[in-house]
């Protein structure tokens, strides 16, 4: 609060008074007579705008940066798998004529690249092969665990990828269908349409669709 000795257009004579010292903590009141302004004062917790964080914004953040850190690590992770079997799918691919980056768009979409991946349906490994296509592929006993094996899952996965090639006259959608669904159903489906891109968006499952044309759209993307 100021106080006047003299008239109102003589600012000298005005004497500012202020409640609160710096220890105060809650600033300084000063004002013309009636308290009217009030400015913070240097200890104030809010001074600067900033308020202290509360133990529940550490806790959050600490998940928050945790989850990162896990994300971080399946992603390097998933690079390093990739490094590995980038070599084995070029390989299989070479041996059975396939285009490689058809190959590893089939084991992108089928397993992600996780050469420990198992489905409800029974199909194991890179690309996603059931024991009894394996045993046809392979001419001899096979078991889970031959599956797990990328070498041998890129070998029976690529033999088998090329008979359906073979068998459906070199049409890419038709064995991709075949891969998914059975030549089984891809034979009765042309037998009702004859026809493939009839038969790939008009008669097949659904599921089926869904996975010839992911498979085609990252196998334009590996090309790009």
């Amino acid at each position: 609060m100021t106080q006047s000795r003299g008239g109102l257009g003589s600012s000298d004579d005005l004497v500012p008074v202020c409640r609160g010292g710096a220890g105060a903590g809650r600033g300084y009141a000063c004002g013309v007579a009636d308290d009217s302004a009030t400015f913070p004062g240097p200890l104030s917790p809010v001074a600067d705008g900033f308020a202290r964080p509360s133990r529940r914004a550490f806790i959050w953040g600490g998940l928050l940066f945790s989850l990162l850190g896990s994300i971080a690590i399946l992603v390097l992770a998933h690079r390093r798998e990739w490094e590995e079997i980038r070599p084995l799918i070029a390989a299989a691919a070479l041996r059975y004529r396939l285009d490689p980056d058809l190959v590893a768009a089939i084991v992108e979409a089928e397993s992600s690249g996780n050469p420990a991946a198992a489905s409800r349906a029974q199909a194991y490994g890179l690309m996603q092969v059931r024991v009894p296509t394996a045993r046809d592929m392979a001419g001899r006993d096979v078991t889970v665990d031959d599956l797990f094996d990328p070498v041998f899952n890129l070998d029976v996965g690529c033999r088998y990828l090329r008979l359906m090639l073979d068998r459906f006259g070199g049409d890419v959608r038709l064995a991709l269908m075949a891969y998914n669904a059975g030549p089984g159903r891809v034979d009765a489906w042309l037998a009702a349409e004859p026809d493939a891109a009839r038969v790939l968006f008009h008669v097949a499952f659904g599921e089926t669709r869904a996975y010839v044309l992911k498979v085609l759209d990252l196998t334009r993307e590996r090309k790009e």
